[in-house]
This record gives C-alpha cells, structure tokens and sequence, in this order.
C-alpha cells in the first residue's frame, strides 16, 4: 500500500494569534459575563490550545495510532494505518493510504457484500473497550473518519482528537449509567456530589424533581430503544444547569458516543447499544466486588493512612515552625466579593460624580456674581460653561441610571 502525507496548512505563528485573540475574549467573558465561571472560558481556551498545539505536533498523532493498534493487538476485526517513520516530522505525518469504503455508503457497502449489521456490531463493541477497558478513545469517530475494508474490517482515520478516563472515572460512568437504567435518584445525586465539582449552593431539592423528570423520559423505553450517548448529554446538559462542573474528556465522550450511536442506528435499524455496554458493565460490577478487588483497595487505603501518619509529626512542626515566625498564611476566598465590589465602585463613581456636579455648579455661581471676564449670551462666559458642561454629565447620570433600572 502507497503512503500518504497530511501537513499543517496554517502557520504556528497564526495559530498562536488567535489563540491570543480567544483568550482575550475568555478574559473579557469571565470578566464581565454574570455565570461564565460555571463554563471556565479561560480553562476551555487553555485546553483548546493544549488540544491544538499537540494536534499541529504530527508525530504525536503518529505515537497514538500506535497505541491504538497495541491495545488492540491480535484483534482481526480493526485494522490501523501504519505509520511510515522515515518520512513523519513535527509538521508532516506519512500513513498508510486506506482503500475502503466509507461508513456512510450503505449502497457501496452492500453491493461489495459487506454485512452492515456486523459492521455496527464491531464498530461498538470497539468502541465500549476502548473507553472501559483501555480508558483511551477516539475522539471524534463521524462517519468521515470510519472506513471498512474486506470482511468487514473497521479502520478509523484521523486520530489527532482523543480522550481519557482514568479507573475512577470509568467506574464512576458506569455507576451513574445504572443508577439512570435503575430509575435511583438519590443514587444519581449521591455520585454527583461525590464526583462533580458544585461551583455554588445546590439546590438539592430541584435537581432531585429534574433527575425525576429525566428518568421518567425513560421510564417506558425498552432498553434497546434507549440511546445511551444522547442520555449522557442530556444528563450532562441538567448537572450543568446546577452549576456542576465535569471533566472535559467526559463532555467528549458523550459526543463520541452520540456518533457512535447514530452509525450503528444508520447501519442497523435494531442497534442496541446498551447490549454491548452490558458485558463490560457486569464484568465491571464483578471485578468491583471480588476478593482480589477489595484486597487491593484495602491495600491502597493502608498505605495512605500510612503516609499520612509518617507525614504528619512534620506536617504539624512545619505549622508550629511558621506560627513562631509569625508566617503562617491563611487564604481566604469569599464567593460573592467580586459582585459586592463592583457594586461598591458604581456607587464611589456616582458620588464623585455628584461632587463634580456639585462643584461646577458651586463655581458657576460665584463667577456669576463677579460678573468678571468675557461674557456670552450676557453671562460670564466660565459660568456659562460650567453650568452647561454640569447640566450634560447630570442629564447623562440620569440616562444611566434610567437605563439600569435603579433609579
């Protein structure tokens, strides 16, 4: 097979403009956006230009095909472009040119013999591994990006979007999944309480009546009717909603899944995608409860008990150490202040604008009694203008205020 090469079309140097340019938006956004907090624009503009950088970076991309075809070694049913070394560099990556058929051509797929049920089937189950077993997917699996070769073969393309989830978080997905397929609410806000970060005070109450509402929707939904990325997203849609922030690859997740859901409904009518997360989802929930499971975590749990016994004596002489040197420091975040000193700056302007008012006026007056200097329309020319420039900043002040519905 022929190799093909993909380089960078933009310059470096025109990325990190406008990468400059979004995160002056995120500044001015979080600066001055009441709630922006909750969507971090300046957190999201770092992981874009984290993601960004690492994808102009080609050889990267090259370092995770590779993983992808380890992990899924010896498995005849995936097939990966290799990559041609020799001819990669930071700004060019050499692969492998894939002659197949795109996922989309049902027409193609069935005039070449292709079975698309067992395609869907495969492209599934793949992907289930992928984020349950290897805790590393690819990110962005739409229709453009999936290829099939003879016998069914799937090959993915463009690997420059992946995402991660650790042991925890793999666990944890799967027990929200069941405690959404179970129909438990307080289960639900249990995990999210244990899991989520709350930016501000929960209000548990209405996020119990809206998780109700979200499991009623499925209440009457078989389970091979139920679409489990679009699920997530919607969960993840109403924990927003309460200000509850989740990891970025979770977010992608849901997206990768709702893709990966749409080709096996597109290939297969009767796509059942909890059927193939409910393997890996009972061996899970059995790995968790056996001997060699809990032996481990009690191990883990020991040692951390144990270092924090061995850290303390020195933890609290360092305390000790800084009380007597009078350097312990203490900080102390009051949520709110931001508000309360803006508040507190639009009143210290009004006053000094009050004052200037005041003076101008004040002046005027006494120059006026002079009746010294040029004079216009018969008054002194200096408090005519004095009185003038005082009545335009007062008929602006009242505008304002008018306008910000405090008068």
């Amino acid at each position: 097979m022929r190799p093909v090469k993909m380089s960078s079309s933009r310059s470096a140097d025109l990325v990190e403009t406008d990468i400059d340019a979004l995160m002056g938006l995120a500044l001015a956004a979080r600066r001055h956006l009441p709630g922006s907090e909750l969507y971090d624009p300046v957190g999201l503009v770092k992981e874009f230009a984290r993601t960004i950088r690492r994808e102009m970076d080609f050889t990267r991309e090259g370092h995770t095909i590779e993983r992808f075809s380890a992990n899924f070694s010896g498995d005849k049913t995936l097939y990966f472009p290799k990559v041609y070394w020799g001819e990669t560099a930071k700004g060019v990556l050499t692969l492998e040119y894939i002659d197949g058929i795109k996922v989309s051509e049902r027409e193609k797929l069935e005039r070449s013999g292709l079975d698309r049920r067992i395609i869907a089937q495969r492209g599934a189950d793949a992907f289930v591994r992928m984020v349950l077993v290897h805790g590393f997917f690819h990110g962005d699996p739409h229709p453009g990006n999936v290829m099939i070769l003879p016998g069914n073969v799937i090959c993915l393309l463009d690997y420059g979007m992946v995402g991660r989830l650790d042991a925890e978080m793999q666990e944890y997905m799967i027990d929200v999944l069941l405690a959404v397929i179970r129909r438990k609410v307080d289960d639900v806000i249990s995990l999210l309480l244990y899991s989520g970060e709350v930016t501000e005070p929960l209000n548990t109450r209405a996020l119990k009546r809206d998780l109700s509402e979200f499991i009623d929707d499925y209440y009457e939904v078989p389970l091979q009717d139920i679409e489990v990325g679009r699920m997530l997203m919607v969960f993840l849609e109403i924990v927003t909603t309460y200000r509850i922030k989740f990891p970025s690859d979770l977010m992608l997740l849901a997206k990768a899944l709702v893709a990966i859901e749409g080709m096996g409904r597109d290939l297969d009518p009767k796509f059942d995608m909890v059927a193939h997360l409910r393997p890996f989802m009972e061996r899970a929930i059995k790995e968790r409860v056996s001997p060699r499971h809990l032996l481990r975590e009690l191990g883990s749990q020991f040692m951390a008990y144990a270092n924090l016994t061995r850290n303390l004596p020195r933890d609290l002489k360092e305390i000790v150490n800084s009380l007597n040197r009078n350097k312990l420091k203490i900080d102390l975040e009051h949520r709110g202040l931001d508000y309360f000193v803006r508040e507190l700056d639009k009143s210290i302007n009004r006053l000094s604008c009050s004052l200037i008012i005041t003076a101008l006026v004040v002046g005027s007056s006494i120059i006026m009694q002079t009746d010294k200097g040029p004079l216009m329309f018969g008054f002194p020319m200096f408090a005519f203008l004095g009185y003038t420039i005082a009545g335009l900043i007062g008929l602006w002040w009242v505008i304002a205020i008018i306008r910000s519905g405090r008068l």
